[in-house]
């Protein structure tokens, strides 16, 4: 009976640890991250590197450490990696979803070897919107706020 007690309480400390270390984390990224003006050039063009901390909190995404997808940085240098690694949704995001990407004109690629269309194309970054807990009426009308970012026709279907 100690054993279990005394495991019950090594897991329950080492959760309360990860949740200090991932709020550590993050606050540490978002130090600078959640200034507006944060940003970099990239190829000749001027990009944000900023995170909308209180849209990614509510988002899909909010509980998760920015090193959970933002992999191979190193916090204490700047730059933080000599190349930036794209984020890889299909770490967690695979089935049927997945599938239906692959195999539609979305997938296809360009001539530079580029996907058409991304995850971030229509999720965004950080403020991914959590839709599977609504009903299919807001899902479809979330869905077509999405679709008419590049095809504004869908609107007046």
């Amino acid at each position: 009976m100690k054993q279990l007690t005394l495991i019950s309480a090594l897991i329950v400390l080492s959760l309360t640890i990860r949740a200090d270390l991932q709020a550590q984390v993050n606050d540490q990224c978002l130090a600078c991250h959640g200034e507006k003006s944060l940003s970099m050039t990239k190829k000749g063009k001027e990009v944000s590197l900023f995170v909308d901390v209180p849209s990614m909190k509510k988002s899909a995404h909010g509980e998760l450490e920015c090193v959970n997808c933002h992999k191979g940085f190193k916090p204490d240098e700047i730059p933080h990696a000599k190349r930036i690694k794209a984020v890889d949704c299909l770490g967690c995001h695979d089935g049927e979803k997945l599938a239906n990407y692959k195999e539609s004109i979305h997938a296809l690629k360009k001539p530079n070897g580029a996907a058409s269309a991304t995850c971030t194309d229509c999720h965004s970054t950080h403020a991914i919107e959590r839709v599977s807990d609504k009903d299919a009426i807001a899902r479809k009308e979330f869905g077509v706020g999405i679709c008419a970012k590049c095809h504004a026709d869908v609107r007046s279907k």
